[in-house]
């Protein structure tokens, strides 16, 4: 069955306009119209990927890692006395997005979804957390900061870890398996 399947991320227009439709069984699709298909999660292949914050298997993931930075900024006032004002911001350091083609299944029906060709973007769960120094976080996650902190080191060693405070953070969606 050839279907037109929409998986939107919820921040698209389409998304909102998918909102209005009601979900549909896989085994209700029609050829060529737009509509909202819901379904069981099933791989087209063998290999998922394996989402960096949860560890859950996946058809689809979205990780996005900040690092707290701090900015001071001395000033003098007009009495002549100086002052420090401080900053502190989540700086964007890192970011994945991995597909893998999958079926969307309902019973014996199922939708071919082609995600490894990049076109399908999905409106799936969210998880969220954060991390600092005293609170490692999970291996995947801790794996995207390191990397980051060694090109980081490459190509700016004077300036590092300036302004630098060691807390991180995370946002990740799934669609999982």
């Amino acid at each position: 069955m050839g279907c037109c399947f929409c998986c939107l991320s919820e921040g698209d227009k389409v998304a909102r306009v998918l909102d209005k439709f009601p979900p549909m069984p896989v085994s209700q699709a029609q050829d060529n119209v737009l509509q909202k298909l819901v379904g069981r999660v099933v791989l087209a292949g063998t290999n998922p990927f394996f989402a960096p914050g949860s560890g859950r298997p996946c058809v689809w993931y979205r990780t996005h890692v900040y690092e707290e930075r701090r900015e001071v900024k001395t000033r003098q006032d007009q009495d002549g006395n100086w002052h420090e004002d401080v900053r502190e911001y989540w700086h964007q350091i890192a970011k994945d997005e991995q597909f893998v083609d999958f079926y969307l299944q309902d019973g014996s029906s199922k939708v071919f979804i082609g995600g490894s060709r990049g076109g399908c973007r999905i409106q799936g769960t969210r998880e969220s957390a954060s991390a600092s120094v005293f609170n490692f976080p999970p291996p995947g996650i801790a794996r995207m900061i390191a990397d980051r902190c060694m090109m980081d080191l490459a190509f700016n060693w004077s300036h590092s870890f300036e302004g630098r405070t060691g807390r991180f953070r995370y946002t990740e969606e799934s669609f999982d398996v």
